[in-house]
C-alpha cells in the first residue's frame, strides 16, 4: 500500500471538531424570502436572504384545487460557500413543502411546469425560512453539544447528509445558538 493511499485513507477517516455561533436567529416564517404572490411559472422575486444558513419552506395555496404538477427550483450557496440546488415537486398542489438543504444565500427561486393555473389569484406561493440550521461543513459526523442563550440543552434533530440541526429550542429573533460538531476531512470509508 503506497504512502499516498495510506495518507488519503487516514484523512478520509479522521474527524475534526468545529463550532459555530449564530446570533439573534430569526423565528421560522412563511413569507420572509418570497412574499405571497399569484402562482405563475416564472422567476420569483426574492425579498430577503436567510439570516443564517437554513432550510426554506414553500407554501402553495390553491383555493379551487387543480394543481397536478409543478416544480420549485431553489439555487443558492450553502454554509460552506458551495453552490447548491434543491428541487421541490409540488404535484400534490396546496400545502407546505419543507426543504432539507440549508441556504446561506439564495440566487434564484423559479416556479415551472405548474398546471391548471387560473391566474385569478386563487393559486399563490410564498417562501420563508424553516427551523433547520446549516453547519459549515462538507461532511457532518455528529453534533455533540448545543447551547441556546448561553444555556446547555439537549442536542436536537441532526441530519448528517444535509449537515443541519433542528435545535431543541426554536429560534425566536433573539436567541443565540452555539453548536459544537465533528466533521470529516474527506468522504468516510465505507
Amino acid at each position: 500500500m503506497s504512502l499516498a493511499y495510506r495518507l488519503q485513507k487516514l484523512l478520509r477517516e479522521t474527524t475534526l471538531a468545529g463550532h459555530v455561533l449564530y446570533n439573534d436567529v430569526a423565528a421560522a416564517d412563511t413569507t420572509s424570502i418570497v412574499a405571497a404572490n399569484n402562482l405563475a411559472n416564472k422567476a420569483q422575486t426574492i425579498a430577503a436572504q436567510p439570516d443564517v444558513p437554513r432550510n426554506l419552506v414553500i407554501t402553495v395555496v390553491d383555493t379551487t384545487p387543480g394543481i397536478t404538477a409543478g416544480l420549485v427550483t431553489i439555487v443558492g450557496v450553502n454554509a460552506c460557500g458551495q453552490t447548491v440546488t434543491e428541487i421541490h415537486d409540488c404535484a400534490a398542489g396546496a400545502g407546505t413543502y419543507t426543504g432539507s438543504v440549508a441556504f446561506a444565500t439564495i440566487t434564484s427561486i423559479t416556479t415551472s411546469n405548474f398546471t391548471a393555473l387560473g391566474g385569478a389569484g386563487d393559486e399563490t406561493i410564498a417562501v420563508g425560512v424553516g427551523l433547520k440550521l446549516g453547519l459549515p461543513v462538507d461532511i457532518l459526523a455528529s453534533v455533540y453539544k448545543t447551547c441556546v442563550a448561553g444555556a446547555n440543552e439537549a442536542v436536537g434533530t441532526v441530519s448528517l447528509p444535509y449537515g443541519t440541526i433542528i435545535t431543541t429550542t426554536a429560534p425566536d429573533n433573539s436567541r443565540d445558538f452555539d453548536i459544537w460538531y465533528t466533521y470529516y476531512l474527506g468522504h468516510p470509508m465505507a
